[in-house]
């Protein structure tokens, strides 16, 4: 474990010295150029290791400097006027790494290079891709990548920062999670007032058993050092908790109009007088007590029963991406296939989502007709079978289906069917299997 947890000691410093500039030097003219490190293929021997970088302009030489992490020494390696430098005197297994400046007359940059960490004697794992984070509801991030191939498993590097009022950093503590060959997401939860960074690395491990030392009983058993290999660092990434507005996310609203003058309770609790003849936007279809949306914006609460409810009440505004995959995962949706549907009648837009409970990803939005009042029945079902309908494909649930649609493209007006564009259309035909979970909400 003591080589996993080497490299955070720098991990730490790194994110300091990249907002720092040097002592006495003018940043308006020291270099400035992003300087790329990277190991010679083929260069990792025993006790040297060869290292590269692109050439900065205007730059008359380069600082690379050298961690030795078991003693937790930054130290200066050595000053070049080459972009391409051989590191001698190297212990075989022991953990280092590098990262170089560019300079001239003026000084040093302010700017460091990637960091590459180097175990000598033993060959790099390749390293993952694809490195993402998304948000999962108030709370959460989830961490995607695509896994290392031929690595022995992941090393997840967290570094999680208190916030104080202001937004400065009061402290910060950094932990390893190691994760298996084949793992390629993790689901973090993060909390009010801290910030949090993310990098990733593939590694294999050696076991080493020390040579016996004279005198030594050869019969006593000798535990064997573990040596991590680390591929190279993927990009960092930053989150913080955030709230995510899942709570504007509703049904279908109905137009309706108060049948006699009555009284209705404000959020507040105080009395309201509500006129007959009233025209109101009802969020639910009820005959029981129901919040109703005066034309002032102003909701109060009355009886469904003294309502005639009218057709549905859509809006040409939509939800965000990531209000419509927060809403589905929190929910708990869940589909015998890796498919999600998600008709929402109040905006009139269908998501399609790949994943499974609590990790479904919006693949796809379309925008859709659907039935006029309430034929398009609330509810979850479930992908029944494909077909034709109206001389075109269509996907069935129950008795009705996704179709084509005409003139109109979102809206309101169709029997009970959920019209869509003839791309989106054939999009769902040709991908979303049978018996995929379809919630109209």
């Amino acid at each position: 474990m003591r080589h996993i947890l080497k490299p955070l000691r720098l991990f730490l410093l790194a994110m300091v010295m990249t907002l720092l500039p040097v002592c006495g030097a003018s940043a308006a003219s020291a270099p400035t150029g992003n300087t790329q490190l990277a190991i010679v293929e083929g260069s990792i021997k025993n006790k040297s290791v060869t290292l590269q970088w692109n050439a900065i302009s205007g730059a008359s030489g380069y600082n690379l400097y050298q961690m030795d992490l078991n003693t937790n020494k930054l130290m200066k390696r050595y000053t070049t006027t080459e972009n391409k430098y051989t590191v001698k005197k190297l212990t075989k297994g022991k953990d280092y790494c590098f990262y170089v400046k560019a300079f001239n007359s003026a000084g040093e940059s302010s700017i460091m290079s990637n960091i590459i960490d180097v175990t000598p004697g033993y060959a790099r794992p390749s390293a993952p891709t694809g490195f993402t984070i998304r948000e999962y509801g108030t709370g959460y991030r989830i961490l995607n990548w695509t896994k290392a191939k031929g690595a022995a498993g992941h090393l997840l590097y967290i570094s999680d920062s208190v916030l104080n009022s202001s937004g400065k950093v009061q402290s910060t503590t950094v932990k390893v999670q190691e994760l298996g060959r084949d793992v390629e997401t993790y689901t973090m939860k993060v909390e009010k007032g801290h910030s949090y960074t993310f990098y990733l690395v593939g590694f294999n491990q050696y076991l080493e058993v020390p040579e016996l030392k004279a005198g030594e009983d050869p019969n006593v058993p000798v535990k064997p050092t573990r040596i991590i290999s680390r591929s190279e660092r993927s990009l960092v990434l930053k989150a913080k908790y955030e709230e995510i507005a899942i709570s504007t996310v509703h049904a279908w609203y109905l137009h309706a109009t108060v049948k006699s003058t009555t009284t209705a309770t404000d959020e507040s609790g105080k009395k309201v007088t509500v006129y007959g003849g009233t025209g109101v936007t009802a969020t639910a279809y009820t005959s029981g007590s129901v919040v109703v949306i005066l034309s002032t914006g102003k909701k109060v609460t009355m009886s469904g029963s003294n309502l005639t409810y009218g057709n549905l009440s859509n809006t040409w505004s939509r939800y965000t991406t990531q209000q419509a995959e927060n809403f589905v995962n929190t929910r708990g949706y869940t589909s015998v296939t890796d498919w999600l549907i998600w008709c929402n009648e109040y905006t009139t837009v269908t998501y399609l989502f790949r994943g499974y409970k609590g990790h479904w990803d919006c693949v796809r939005e379309m925008d859709c007709v659907v039935g006029t009042y309430r034929l398009t029945k609330q509810g979850v079902r479930k992908i029944t079978k494909k077909g034709y309908k109206y001389g075109d494909v269509a996907v069935f649930f129950g008795g009705n289906a996704f179709h084509r649609r005409w003139a109109t493209t979102r809206g309101v007006e169709s029997s009970g069917c959920v019209r869509l564009g003839t791309s989106d259309l054939h999009y769902m035909y040709d991908n979303v299997p049978v018996n995929t979970t379809a919630v109209f909400y």
